[in-house]
């Protein structure tokens, strides 16, 4: 840090999620450290929902109408032991005769297609309230960079989002949003994947 930051040069810890910067803009080195030593591990954003088999990313593919996606959803509900979207199952012969599924199934499969419509629906929706949370912390950051002088850089650890983009739950006006907050206020952002980053002190 020490080689990259001007001794001049102010810095501002700000955590998704927290309520206020974990940190207020310093020229204090080793405070800033510090904050980044408390920093705790989150789990991934586009990790599968506790509990689900089904990852956001498979989900926003569900819901952009990808069938073949649907299709392999259904068919893993429908392989789970004990499952009940089964070809001449009660509750497939009820849940097939409504809702828009791909032709051509089975009233197990097109039962199974409308679970996994749901699920992926859940399953988005708890994704993408984590994407639009970091998505307003940067733009509240940007906007608040405005008002200062010199250079302006936004560095942006994150395992990646999603925005949901060809969905019902579509945020891509959020995108949009930082961009002009960026703009605004004459800020750089830069994004690094957290993934590819080494903890301190691993081997």
């Amino acid at each position: 840090m020490s080689e990259q930051v001007a001794p001049e040069d102010e810095l501002e810890l700000v955590k998704t999620g927290a309520p206020a910067g974990l940190l207020a803009l310093t020229r204090d080195r080793a405070l800033v450290r510090d904050a980044i030593g408390r920093i705790g591990s989150r789990e991934s954003s586009t990790a599968a929902a506790r509990g689900a088999q089904m990852t956001p990313a498979q989900a926003e593919l569900i819901l952009r109408g990808d069938q073949t996606a649907l299709r392999l959803a259904a068919r893993s509900l429908m392989d789970e032991p004990g499952s009940t979207l089964t070809a001449g199952s009660p509750r497939a012969e009820v849940e097939s005769r409504d809702g828009a599924t791909p032709a051509g199934l089975d009233p197990g499969e097109k039962a199974a297609a409308r679970e996994s419509q749901r699920e992926a629906t859940a399953v988005l929706t708890g994704a993408l309230r984590f994407s639009e949370m970091t998505l307003l912390t940067v733009d509240g950051v940007l906007r608040g960079l405005a008002s200062l002088p010199g250079r302006k850089l936004c560095l942006l650890l994150s395992d990646g989002f999603l925005v949901g983009k060809g969905t019902s739950e579509e945020r891509t006006g959020l995108l949009r949003q930082v961009t002009d907050a960026a703009t605004r206020s004459g800020a750089v952002v830069y994004a690094l994947d957290a993934r590819g980053l080494v903890p301190v002190g691993a081997d």
